[in-house]
């Protein structure tokens, strides 16, 4: 099925957004509810026609039923702090999804850390699907996710200087992430959901 709008809930700076949208040659809608963030996006992403992104909170969604082929979370379900609110955020992207669209769950436990006390795991999301009918694939990427918070830590130190002074917050932010993630590997998981609308 060819992929021709996607909703990136939890852009953050735009980065993958910008990924999806080069890779599959489609309209992205980046949304986050850090403005910063968004504005650092929109600066530097302002020459890309099929980037869009917005200040908005992910539990408030109010986009048309089935305009999207693909929504995607890259570990952003934290935002939802319950398992109730969860549900109706999933909720709101199947009504999103266009028939045989796609909707991307990557679950870490770095997430977590960003929630004060998180009422829900990650099987949640799968129970979700299972009770909704929909098709679903999940994947265990727990060793490569330690691998990856081991080499984005590497990255970061090596462009401090410059990513201290374009995007402050978020750089302390990912980096804070990365040393959780170092210091509590017996705890880490990461998991990837997929998601089709039948």
């Amino acid at each position: 099925m060819p992929i021709s709008h996607v909703l990136d809930i939890g852009c953050g700076p735009g980065y993958i957004s910008a990924f999806i949208a080069r890779h599959y040659i489609c309209t992205v809608t980046g949304i986050d509810i850090d403005k910063y963030a968004i504005a650092h996006a929109k600066k530097v992403f302002s020459d890309n026609p099929l980037l869009d992104f917005q200040v908005a909170d992910g539990n408030e969604l109010g986009f048309k039923t089935c305009c999207y082929d693909l929504i995607c979370f890259f570990d952003t379900l934290y935002f939802t702090a319950s398992a109730e609110k969860l549900c109706l955020l999933l909720d709101k992207c199947h009504y999103m999804l266009n028939n045989n669209g796609k909707l991307v769950v990557f679950w870490s436990s770095n997430q977590m850390d960003e929630a004060k006390e998180p009422t829900f795991d990650n099987t949640q999301v799968g129970l979700w699907g299972i009770n909704n009918n929909m098709l679903f694939k999940a994947f265990d990427l727990t060793q490569s996710n330690k691998e990856f918070w081991r080499k984005a830590k590497k990255e970061l130190l090596l462009m401090e200087t410059q990513l201290q002074r374009e995007i402050p917050q978020t750089y302390k932010q990912v980096l804070q992430e990365c040393i959780n993630a170092e210091k509590n590997e017996e705890n880490l998981f990461r998991w990837l959901y997929i998601f089709t609308k039948r």
